[in-house]
């Protein structure tokens, strides 16, 4: 795959972006947005299964996910894959190279996409002229920090699929009618990122359907009692919403 980071518009309107809310500091002036939307470009759209960036690329910018999903993805040294997380609208891509300038990960692309980029030797720049744009950035990445600890603690199998469809739930674009989540990323990376067996996270699904919780048709999961699903993560210390 061809990497991407060259093909960019450079006429980004932030207040007409679905996650302005999210990305913008609240009561921010039109003057500010206007700077910073001079200094906001989009790459993409990029196609399911393009990588945003590989490890050891360069990494120079903030980059945030304006559509879409991506995988962020590595390999050992015995050539085994692990899946540090799943990043989403509004979630930042790529914090972890600014450690020493590159990526530590792969970024591919689970959905067509589109991220946002903004020079990293412009942020300080920004941040000190934009009033509540630090504020704003800081829960960001706060965001990224707790996918990092999502895991950590004795979490029972049970427990890890039930937060991540409840996180999901919350997360991604869901039919307030319907309840109907379709997963934007494969049973396998489920279980390759919950550090569980496949086998067990298709028996967690398949009991949970039994249960009358959800209803699964292939990467279509059918939320039937929220409640109920919430209630088998209310243990879990912390969350992606």
């Amino acid at each position: 795959m061809q990497l991407v980071l060259n093909e960019t518009t450079p006429d980004v309107i932030c207040t007409l972006c679905s996650l302005s809310k999210t990305c913008l500091p609240g009561n921010v002036s039109r003057i500010h947005i206007a700077e910073l939307e001079r200094h906001v470009h989009q790459i993409g759209p990029l196609q399911r299964g393009e990588h945003l960036f590989r490890t050891g690329n360069p990494s120079n910018e903030l980059l945030i996910v304006q559509s879409g999903c991506f995988k962020l993805y590595g390999v050992d040294t015995i050539g085994r894959e692990y899946i540090p997380g799943f990043r989403l609208p509004g979630d930042v891509l790529g914090l972890h190279g600014f450690k020493n300038g590159m990526h530590r990960y792969n970024a591919i692309a689970l959905t067509d996409s589109m991220v946002c980029r903004i020079s990293a030797t412009r942020i300080p720049e920004l941040v000190g002229s934009i009033p509540g744009l630090l504020p704003a950035l800081l829960h960001m990445f706060a965001q990224d920090v707790i996918s990092h600890v999502f895991l950590s603690g004795s979490l029972s199998a049970e427990e890890r699929v039930a937060a991540f469809l409840s996180n999901l739930e919350g997360r991604l674009q869901v039919s307030m009618h319907t309840g109907e989540l379709h997963l934007p990323m494969s049973r396998s990376d489920i279980a390759v990122y919950l550090r569980l067996a496949g086998a067990t996270v298709s028996r967690i699904l398949s009991r949970l359907e039994r249960e009358g919780i959800i209803a699964c048709d292939s990467r279509d999961i059918h939320i039937l009692n929220q409640q109920r699903l919430n209630l088998l993560c209310e243990n879990v210390p912390f969350t992606l919403n």
